[in-house]
C-alpha cells in the first residue's frame, strides 16, 4: 500500500496547470534556488524568523539540489514522508468498528497534498507528532511539532493541542466544563486585546495576509 500510493504521488504527470498548481510551483522554486548550505545560514543570521521563508523547508531545497534529478528526491521524499505518517497516525488511532475519522482524514490530506504540498507535509508531521503525544512522549511530540513549524509555519498552531494534552495529562482536574469556559473567554479575549500586537509582529512579511484576512 506504501508503495502504491507514493508511486502513485510521484509519478504522476506535473507541469503548469496539470498534476497541481502548488506541486508545479515549488518544483520550479527549486530549480531556481541555487544557494549553498553557508551562504543561506549566513543571509538569515540577523533576520526575525517570521521574515524569511521556513528555514527547514530551505535547507531542504539546497539539499535535494545536490543531486542531479531534484525533482525525482524532492517529491520521494516528500511524498514518502507524507504517506507513512498518514498509515502510522492510522495504525495508531484506528480503531476498529467504531472510527474512520482516521482514516478519512488521511485520505485527505493525502489528495490535498498533490496540490498544497508543503502545508499537508507539515501537518502531517504534526499527526505523527499526536501520535508520541497519546504515548506520552511528550519530549518527541514537541521535536516533531518544531520540525513541522520550520517546515511551514502552520505547524506552530499544533503547539496548542500540545499544551492542552500535556495539561490535561498532568492535571486532568482542570478540565472540566468551568474552567473549559473559562478558558474559551480568556482565549478569545487574549485575541481581541493582542489583535494588534499579532499583526505588527508579521507585518511586513508574506504572512500579513493571513492577518488581515482573518482580522
Amino acid at each position: 500500500l506504501y508503495l502504491m500510493l507514493l508511486l502513485f504521488a510521484v509519478m504522476r504527470k506535473i507541469e503548469h496547470g496539470i498534476g497541481g498548481t502548488d506541486a508545479y510551483g515549488y518544483l520550479q522554486k527549486l530549480d531556481n534556488f541555487t544557494s549553498s548550505f553557508s551562504t543561506y545560514l549566513h543571509s538569515i543570521q540577523s533576520k526575525p524568523l517570521f521574515s524569511i521563508e521556513e528555514p527547514l523547508f530551505k535547507l531542504f531545497l539546497i539539499w535535494c539540489n545536490q543531486f542531479h534529478d531534484s525533482h525525482a528526491v524532492f517529491l520521494f521524499v516528500v511524498y514518502g514522508s507524507i504517506i507513512f505518517n498518514l498509515l502510522y497516525f492510522i495504525k495508531r488511532v484506528y480503531c476498529k468498528g467504531l472510527n474512520f475519522f482516521p482514516i478519512i482524514l488521511s485520505i485527505c490530506v493525502y489528495l490535498s497534498s498533490f496540490n498544497i504540498i508543503r502545508s499537508w507535509w507539515s501537518a502531517s508531521i504534526c499527526l505523527l507528532s499526536f501520535c508520541f503525544i497519546l504515548d506520552k512522549k511528550y519530549f518527541k511530540s514537541l521535536f516533531l511539532i518544531i520540525v513541522a513549524s520550520l517546515t511551514h509555519y502552520m505547524g506552530f498552531c499544533f503547539l496548542g493541542v500540545w499544551g492542552c494534552c500535556l495539561l490535561y495529562d498532568r492535571m486532568p482536574n482542570l478540565f472540566n466544563r468551568k474552567n473549559l469556559f473559562i478558558v474559551g473567554i480568556g482565549v478569545n479575549f487574549f485575541l481581541i486585546v493582542f489583535q494588534a500586537f499579532i499583526k505588527s509582529f508579521v507585518a511586513d512579511t508574506k504572512y500579513s495576509f493571513y492577518a488581515d484576512l482573518y482580522g
